[in-house]
C-alpha cells in the first residue's frame, strides 16, 4: 500500500512539473472557442476568400467582388474578378473553417498556404472577431511549419507573463486543428 502511494505522488509530481515547465494550462487542453464556429460572420468570410483568391491566383483585394451568404453550416462565397469578370466559388466551414469547395468557371482549384504575409493574414482574420485588437500586442507572430499544417503564434514582451494567441490549421484546406490564448 505505501509503495502504491509513493507511485501516485512520483506521478503527481512529474505530471505537475511537466505542466509548469512546458507551460500547458487549462486552455491548451479544453479550447472554449471550439465551442462556436471560427468563422462567425460574413466579413469574416469575405476576409478568408481574400486571402485565398490571392494565394492561389495572385489577383489583390481590390480587384475581386465578393459576396457571402449563410447556408446552413457553411458560408457560400461568390466571388467575381473585377477585370476578367471570372466567376469563383468558394464554400467555407463554419465550424473550423475547412475550405469545402473552391472552383474557378466551374473546374475545382487546389492550392497549399505558402505566401508568410497570407499565413499571418489568416491567423488575424480567425483571431481577431474572437479575442479583438488585443493580439497586435503579441507581435511579431511566429510561424512554424509542422509537415501538413502551419502554426502561428504570438509572441511576449520582454519580461511580460501570460499566454499568447495560437493557430494550427491546415496548409490545403485551411480546417483549424488547434485555435487558444494561453493564460
Amino acid at each position: 500500500m505505501k509503495n502504491n502511494i509513493k507511485k501516485f505522488k512520483i506521478i503527481f509530481l512529474i505530471l505537475f512539473v511537466t505542466v509548469i515547465i512546458t507551460g500547458l494550462d487549462s486552455s491548451f487542453i479544453y479550447s472554449k472557442e471550439f465551442n462556436r464556429n471560427i468563422v462567425p460572420d460574413a466579413v469574416t468570410a469575405e476576409n478568408i476568400c481574400k486571402i485565398i483568391i490571392n494565394e492561389s491566383i495572385g489577383i489583390e483585394n481590390d480587384k475581386l467582388r465578393i459576396s457571402c451568404s449563410s447556408v446552413k453550416h457553411f458560408w457560400k462565397c461568390n466571388i467575381k474578378t473585377i477585370e476578367s469578370n471570372e466567376n469563383i466559388s468558394l464554400y467555407i466551414k463554419k465550424k473550423d473553417c475547412t475550405i469545402i469547395k473552391y472552383k474557378k468557371n466551374n473546374k475545382k482549384l487546389q492550392f497549399k498556404m505558402k505566401s508568410t504575409k497570407n499565413i499571418i493574414k489568416f491567423a488575424e482574420v480567425i483571431w481577431l472577431p474572437i479575442y479583438g485588437k488585443e493580439i497586435y500586442n503579441e507581435t511579431p507572430f511566429k510561424i512554424e511549419d509542422a509537415k501538413k499544417y502551419w502554426i502561428v503564434r504570438g509572441t511576449l514582451k520582454p519580461n511580460y507573463i501570460g499566454g499568447v494567441v495560437f493557430i494550427k490549421f491546415d496548409k490545403g484546406v485551411c480546417k483549424v486543428y488547434e485555435l487558444f490564448h494561453g493564460e
